[in-house]
Order: C-alpha cells, then structure tokens, then sequence
C-alpha cells in the first residue's frame, strides 16, 4: 500500500522535549531555507518547562495541561496515545517527529497517526511493529541470512522452559525482555542455580515498565563490543547505510561515549555488517531512519544482530559528522516522497561523542534535577555540541537526565580524542563551562 506522503507547507508536531526537540526545530528551519518549503514546527510540553529553549524556538508551542483529559493522566503525558493524537489534531498538525524515547518505538501510537491521516516521519506501524519486537525481529534476520547469536526461538513460558533452553544453548546465558530498552529487562545468567531468581526478576522488571512478560534468551558474549549500522530508507525500496558506529563504553546498560569508525575493526568486517544491515530493513519493508545493532564477538570475530531501533538514534551526530550529512533533512525528503538513490557517501576522518548528564557520581550517578546557573558550551574546532539546555534552564525531575552531547571531529582517531580531551576541561572566566544548582 503507498504512503501518504508529507506536504511541503506540513505542521509538524514534535512528540518529544529537550535536545531531541531543538534538533529537529533547527534541522526543518534549516530544511526550509535550503528548499523553499514551508514547514512549521509545533512543540508541546509541560508545566514546568514553559521557559525551555525547545518552546521558544518552535513555530508554536502549547502547554500539554491546557488539553482535556491530562488531570486524568496517570504517568507520562508523552506516552498516552489517545491524548497525543487529540493535542495533534486539535492544533492541525499533518505530521508528526517523535525523535527518541517516548513513543518513538510504538507501534500502536504509529497506527493511530495512520488512522487519524497524519504522517509519521519514521516507519510504518506494521515494520515498527515487525522490528520494535525483539522476537519477531530476530525471526526477520534468520529469514534474511543475518546471523544470529544462539537463542532460545521463542518466547520462554516458565521456568522449567527457560532452564531446558539453557541446557541447548549452553551457559552463560541471557535474559532479554521482547520490548526492553534503555537497559531495561536485561539479566545475565551463568550457571543453572541463578535461573530461577534472575528470571523472576527480569518478569517483574518488565511487567512494570512495559506491562508484559514476554522473555527470550540467547547465549551470552562474554567479550564483546555494541556496533550499530545507521540506516535510511525511502518509499521506493533504496536502503542506505551509513558506516559503522561503535557504542561498547557504556554504564548500567546506557551509552556515554560512541565513535565511529569503530577502532581495530576490519573493514571488511565494517561492509559484511552493513550489507547485512540493508538486507534485513529491506526484508521488513522499512522506512525512514534506523539503526541495526549488533553484538560482536570478540572470541568468535562475528557481529550477530541484536536488534532494530525503529527511529533516529541520540548518537546520530558522529554518523553526520562522518559523512557531512543531516539526518533530519534526510528524514523530511523521505516523508516528501523523495527517492534517494544517489546520496554521496564519503567518510571522512574520524568522530567521538561523549554524553553530559545531569547526575550525582556520589550517589551512585543518580540524575539529579535543578536549574543550570553556569552554561558557557566550548566553542572550539571541531567541536559540536547538541543540547535542549541554556543558562538557567530547568532541568526537571521528569525526564531522562542528558543534557548535551559533546562531539569532537578529527582528521585521526588520536586528533578526535585530542579535541574532546580540550572540550571536557574548557574553563570560561566563570570557572569550568557547566554549573546546576538543585
């Protein structure tokens, strides 16, 4: 079936807030001079970030408490779908960007946008549906010649069912929710005495944050490294990928410093995962951008797919930077209509990026909210920075904690890490560039 396609004079209304928010502001302001088309941008948000930049700089923006029904709300009002749909259409939004986290990955909110005739600057609600689903996806990449590391085929039932998997597959094993991210629904297993309370844990984990308890598992990499494939696809079945990016450094689960190229990784290895990258969205009918992660094994030498981020991903800025391209733009030309056969792609030197956030290292990293009293980003060469924040920003309690992304841009890999090493400890006359007050 073809999709309904985005006008050249959309309102777009942005499902997100923050950093996630301003980027894509300035990308479709961008787009607009570049272009001639006439997109305008509608922002929604809280109470309590009435003053954030991401309000100030969109074409329009609205209090998600003037909408009825939000006293009834319970949780976020990003993630109720019906209410959503109502803010859109009452401000006559024809399209919708929803960035990162949210309902990014929601299928069932890209089905009502359908429904509701708006155009979703992503996939369709039946490939986020195919891919978002950790088991369905993997199925998706055994059908498409996509390796694979050793997993269980299916969800687990019980127990009793897990531990007869384990025994297949051999241990060290993990624990995977079907609908997990951002760190969550993971437990690791390495012998058969510790089955039983991790996969409790991991039930109860998910079914709190994600309503269900559908579980998988696979053999776990004792010694591996997270890379991913950003991708682009437009209407026309063109898959584009864009190198490889490497994501390894990470705590609890979540990203803090990526870089790509991925250092001491065979090209050849680079281009086998990219191809299986393009094989498995083109098998999914994808759309829009994506990325394909992979776990690679550092024993084995092999990259085995994990799983699909059905939206552009935080660390996308390394991948443009790499290849001098906008994301955003290419996102709104797919919406277009646009058939993107011929995008140069020519990596150039290398990119690091490494995330703020607003956290207390005494407390065991715990985001701590407040107001940004001391905000002076380096402006240096070969720096970028990508943040929602200024001086005396909010940083409500609300929302994940990042702040900014602090990109470096280098001839080298040695020449990157140089230029963020000066970024990182850059004083203004005020002292160091980042002071929050609780």
């Amino acid at each position: 079936m073809k999709r309904k396609q985005l006008l050249p004079d959309a309102k777009i209304g942005i499902i997100n807030r923050g950093e996630a928010a301003v980027r894509f502001i300035r990308g479709a302001k961008e787009f607009n001079t570049l272009y001639n088309s006439k997109f305008t941008t509608v922002a929604f948000h809280i109470d309590a970030e009435s003053e954030a930049l991401f309000v100030k700089e969109a074409d329009s923006a609205h209090a998600l408490s003037s909408y009825a029904g939000y006293s009834d709300i319970v949780g976020s009002p990003y993630l109720n779908i019906d209410f959503l749909i109502n803010a859109l259409l009452k401000e006559g939004c024809t399209g919708v960007w929803v960035g990162w986290g949210f309902v990014a990955e929601n299928a069932d909110f890209a089905a009502a946008l359908e429904k509701n005739g708006l155009v979703l600057l992503g996939p369709t609600s039946l490939a986020m549906d195919s891919l978002g689903d950790k088991i369905k996806a993997k199925e998706i990449a055994d059908k498409s010649k996509v390796p694979t590391c050793p997993w269980s085929g299916c969800f687990l039932e019980s127990v009793e069912h897990a531990a007869k998997v384990a025994l297949d597959i051999g241990y060290p094993v993990i624990l995977k929710s079907a609908n997990g991210g951002g760190g969550r629904g993971i437990r690791k297993v390495f012998t058969p005495d510790q089955l039983e309370a991790q996969f409790k844990s991991v039930s109860d984990e998910i079914f709190r944050f994600f309503g269900n308890r559908v579980i998988f598992m696979e053999a776990l990499v004792v010694r591996g490294r997270h890379l991913e494939v950003q991708c682009l696809a437009d209407y026309h079945g063109n898959v584009h990928t864009f190198g490889v990016r490497d994501c390894s450094v990470q705590r609890n689960n979540q990203k803090i410093i990526e870089e790509t190229p991925p250092a001491h990784l065979a090209p050849e290895k680079m281009k086998e995962v990219e191809a299986s990258a393009e094989r498995l969205l083109k098998a999914a009918g994808y759309h829009s951008a994506g990325t394909v992660e992979y776990l690679y094994d550092i024993d084995r030498k092999e990259a085995y797919f994990m799983e699909v981020n059905t939206r552009l991903q935080v660390e996308h800025p390394i991948t443009e930077e790499l290849f001098q391209v906008d994301f955003i733009h290419l996102q709104l030309k797919v919406a277009l209509g646009e058939e993107l056969n011929n995008i140069p792609k020519i990596p150039r030197g290398h990119v690091i990026e490494v995330r703020l956030n607003a956290e207390d290292p005494d407390q065991k990293f715990a985001p701590t909210p407040g107001i940004i009293k001391r905000y002076l980003p380096p402006l240096l060469p070969g720096i970028r920075i990508d943040s929602g924040f200024e001086w005396n920003s909010r940083i409500p309690g609300d929302f994940d904690s990042m702040i900014a992304k602090i990109i470096a841009i280098g001839a080298t890999r040695e020449a990157a890490i140089a230029k963020l090493r000066r970024a990182l400890g850059a004083r203004s006359p005020c002292g160091w560039w980042f002071g929050l007050s609780r």
